[in-house]
């Protein structure tokens, strides 16, 4: 955020380890036209712009990860999604709780939901074996 102090952004870090989100989309503050935002005087440099936002990204694979750790071996209801996985070409789907979880599986059970047990989690990927 425009003129946000390195001690402001320290309180935003301990908060989110104190909640432990399942997920965060994690964006960089650009500038709009014809915003609040737009006219303030103090800004964040690109360089503390860039290492905030990995700062922030390292976390949420970790968060994610531990999160996501807690199901291994859990049977999830996944919503299978109409095209496969693009990097493993997997069938792939989101969990009630939206994990997305890659698996092997025919074609025919596209757009449908299913028992999916959790099998492994890596820090990007939630693998899964139709239950």
């Amino acid at each position: 955020f425009p003129g946000e102090k390195e001690k402001n952004f320290i309180n935003t870090l301990d908060l989110l380890e104190e909640i432990k989100p399942a997920r965060i989309h994690i964006f960089p503050y650009s500038k709009r036209p014809g915003t609040a935002a737009a006219e303030f005087d103090e800004v964040v440099s690109p360089e503390d712009l860039r290492e905030r936002y990995q700062r922030v990204r390292k976390f949420e694979a970790r968060s994610s990860f531990i999160y996501r750790s807690q199901y291994i071996n859990k049977k999830l209801k996944v919503l299978v999604e109409a095209k496969r996985d693009p990097k493993t070409n997997l069938l792939c789907g989101y969990t009630e709780n939206y994990i997305r979880v890659v698996f092997e599986g025919r074609d025919e059970l596209k757009n449908s939901i299913l028992p999916v047990k959790v099998v492994d989690v890596t820090i990007d990927t939630t693998r899964g074996k139709v239950a």
